[in-house]
């Protein structure tokens, strides 16, 4: 995995593309309201929720198990 610095890579979890340049900023613009920021928090939740209970069918968490001691 490629990363921006030394032992902190990054993974995308969130992209929206957009046509125009207008379209972007109004999107942007939302984001940056109360309930802009509520939307993408909501967002952000759900799939870190949705990770953590793929990542525990796997067997891997983002903290070590009882079993792994």
């Amino acid at each position: 995995m490629i990363s921006t610095k030394h032992y902190h890579p990054l993974e995308l979890i969130h992209y929206e593309a957009y046509k125009n340049q207008k379209d972007a900023k109004r999107r942007e613009m939302y984001l940056k309201t109360s309930r802009g920021k509520t939307t993408l928090k909501t967002m952000l939740l759900e799939f870190f929720k949705s990770a953590s209970v793929d990542l525990a069918k796997m067997g891997t968490g983002l903290y070590p198990s009882k079993d792994n001691f």
